[in-house]
């Protein structure tokens, strides 16, 4: 288990590489995104970086059989949960992010489709990504219970207009579950 300030996994590359060099005078108009955009790994500034941490992780795993590498991290005002295959790994690592706490309105969610990362979108560092469950943008909070060499992920999403029932937007994943068979699908 890792803890980062940003993510790994956030927007699309093309969304990163154009937003990360656009000059102010067209992003701080659009509810000043230039500093949201560049707040993750995988932002083009970062990725000399990334590719050094994806490569320690590379041989963390090749010492431990067992491991399932998971990135938890927040900061950029939505929550989410993504599984990636970078090149080279025989196994899934995760990154989950909580964090919904923001001081300004969000992009519309038709358009938000078109900007966030999806299912099975590919990065040459990260490979091949899946997301795990949708986007929040309401304030959130994550609980992690181990259960018999089992994580428990459960998002806890709060209703900020107070329109939905308590715990109707949670979202839960349990990591442990498909270790074994993802590895021989991997293997085969």
């Amino acid at each position: 288990m890792m803890g980062t300030a940003v993510p790994f996994i956030n927007l699309k590359d093309f969304v990163e590489e154009l937003g990360s060099k656009a000059p102010r005078l067209v992003t701080d108009p659009l509810l000043g995104i230039r500093d949201d955009v560049r707040d993750s790994w995988h932002s083009p500034g970062n990725r000399a970086q990334l590719e050094e941490l994806i490569g320690i992780l590379r041989r963390t795993l090749r010492a431990n059989d067992d491991c399932i590498p998971v990135n938890l991290s927040g900061d950029v005002h939505i929550s989410n949960a993504f599984s990636f295959i970078p090149p080279g790994f025989t196994r899934a690592c995760y990154q989950i992010t909580s964090s919904a706490l923001t001081n300004r309105s969000h992009v519309p969610a038709s358009v938000g489709q078109l900007l966030e990362t999806g299912t099975w979108d590919a990065s040459p560092v990260l490979g091949v990504i899946s997301r795990i469950w949708p986007n929040a943008r309401n304030p959130n909070f994550l609980h992690i219970k181990e259960r018999d060499g089992l994580l428990d992920l459960h998002l806890n999403v709060l209703d900020a207009t107070g329109e939905t029932a308590p715990g109707a937007l949670d979202q839960r994943f349990t990591l442990g579950e498909e270790r074994f068979g993802l590895r021989r699908a991997l293997t085969a």
